[in-house]
């Protein structure tokens, strides 16, 4: 954030000084949680899910991980999509730069067809498989973290 409370990369002040995208939907890194791009909104949350299912801070394999969920813009609301919410293999502690760039690689493989009305249930399975490895091979591969 610059001096005033604006975002350095758009110059917005957003909600609680959390960037809003600036206006070529081109998003900053301010908010590494969310991206939107017109009417379509995808996000990390955390709901303390792990490798096993239900994360357990007491074994030491397991790993907490990031869920991402697709929404669409319905008039001046958010509605979340069919079958667009799955768990990753990102851990939570990825960084923001990570998180944001992950989350552009979400959007452009499921814009084109939520923008259509189309389903996007079978690339969202696919990229429930995004790892921090998908970052430097630029692939998706069925593997566990572990």
């Amino acid at each position: 954030m610059s001096k005033n409370g604006c975002c350095n990369e758009c110059g917005k002040l957003g909600d609680d000084r959390k960037c809003n995208p600036p206006d070529d939907n081109k998003s900053c890194y301010q908010n590494p949680n969310k991206l939107i791009k017109g009417k379509v909104m995808v996000e990390w949350t955390e709901l303390g899910e792990g490798i096993q299912g239900d994360y357990d801070a007491n074994d030491p394999d397991d790993v907490e991980l990031l869920r991402f969920d697709i929404s669409k813009k319905v008039s001046r609301s958010w509605e979340a999509m069919d079958d667009a919410s799955y768990c990753t293999q990102i851990p939570v502690t990825a960084t923001a730069q990570q998180r944001f760039k992950l989350l552009e690689t979400i959007m452009s493989h499921v814009y084109d067809n939520v923008t259509a009305g189309k389903s996007i249930k079978r690339i969202c399975e696919e990229l429930s498989w995004l790892s921090l490895d998908s970052l430097k091979s630029d692939k998706i591969e069925r593997k566990y973290i572990l």
